[in-house]
């Protein structure tokens, strides 16, 4: 018996010393997000607000792997908003090599899709912009490895730029109303078949994005994208609307549409405008209305003041147009801005 229990605990202790050889200590799993914004500001990252979900693709370069792997698969991912977070459809793991790292390309498209995405190329080939088109690409990220505090949240650094302009036209009368004497004045300026010509609507886009950035320390492994859009050679016209001016505050005659970034040379505006006059003696309530249709005729944008030599990204040009109510005279005067979709968003 004796002999019988130091065999059985001889065997038990074995067991127990081969257990303890087979036990492994894992790291955790790292989920991916993405840390989202406009642009970096002092303080923070500016946030998204006009879409809620983009697209993205991680080019994996893994330890002991020659050849570059699609790390979201060959279609790419949807990167959601999911209350403050941007998460994929699914939980995607950081790799545990410290020699493994991704590369990150993301972009926005409200009405389509690029052509072409690989690792160092993004291309719109013969993209038509519609005049609600919003399209967007974020600098691509270098050599991510896990989730760093970029902006001031944690993720891979995600900052989008807009790859289109904007244009919008606004009428307003220089005045409304005067009184002399006993006789007041006023003034109202009917638009009709406002027009923008000269406009190329259709292009490619080509962008190569190949050189990694050097960066100071703490700062994100980002960088832009370079290339330009180039038009198909065809021109059209945008219409505006019918409208009614008897304001000094600018009215919009044609609302701010999305436009290839393009040379003003060949645009113009034309329209009908008719003023009328309403003259009442403030005595006698004696009223008189005199009514005068006039044409602008083909207006050249690059004929007036202050105006830019092009339409360009991530640009929007308000143009105003003034209407002398006396006389008729037309002054234009454009405005030029970083594109502000929401009102409070601040782009790069």
């Amino acid at each position: 018996m004796k002999s019988f229990r130091h065999i059985a605990f001889v065997l038990m202790a074995a067991a127990l010393a081969a257990g303890c050889a087979k036990t492994e200590v894992s790291a955790p799993e790292r989920e991916i997000t993405f840390s989202v914004g406009s642009r970096v500001a002092k303080t923070k990252a500016v946030e998204i607000t006009e879409f809620t979900s983009f697209q993205s693709k991680g080019y994996l370069h893994a330890e002991g792997v020659n050849t570059v792997q699609d790390f979201f698969g060959a279609a790419g991912e949807t990167i959601t908003k999911t209350g403050s977070e941007w998460l994929p459809s699914h939980p995607y793991y950081w790799p545990k090599s410290e020699s493994s790292y991704i590369n990150f390309i993301s972009w926005y498209d409200k009405n389509g899709a690029p052509t072409t995405v690989t690792e160092n190329t993004i291309e719109w080939s013969n993209r038509t912009i519609a005049a609600d088109d919003n399209i967007l690409v974020a600098k691509k990220a270098w050599k991510q490895k896990a989730n760093v505090v970029n902006y001031f949240t944690s993720g891979v650094p995600t900052i989008f730029h807009h790859l289109l302009g904007k244009v919008g036209f606004d009428v307003k009368a220089s005045d409304v109303t005067e009184t002399n004497g006993d006789v007041t004045t006023t003034w109202s300026i009917r638009i009709e078949n406002f027009t923008l010509s000269g406009v190329y609507r259709t292009g490619t886009l080509s962008l190569t994005n190949n050189e990694e950035p050097v960066v100071e320390e703490g700062q994100p492994c980002v960088s832009a994208w370079t290339g330009n859009w180039v038009n198909n050679g065809i021109t059209s016209t945008i219409s505006g609307a019918d409208i009614t001016v008897n304001t000094t505050t600018p009215v919009s005659v044609l609302a701010s549409a999305s436009v290839l970034p393009q040379s003003i040379d060949g645009k113009n505006v034309s329209f009908d405008y008719t003023i009328i006059t309403t003259s009442t003696n403030n005595v006698t309530d004696e009223t008189h209305v005199l009514e005068e249709t006039m044409s602008s005729g083909n207006l050249a944008l690059s004929s007036f003041s202050g105006s830019a030599s092009e339409w360009e990204m991530n640009k929007i040009i308000t143009y105003t147009i003034t209407i002398t109510s006396k006389t008729g005279a037309i002054s234009m005067h454009p405005e030029i801005a970083d594109i502000d979709y929401s009102l409070t968003l601040d782009v790069e």
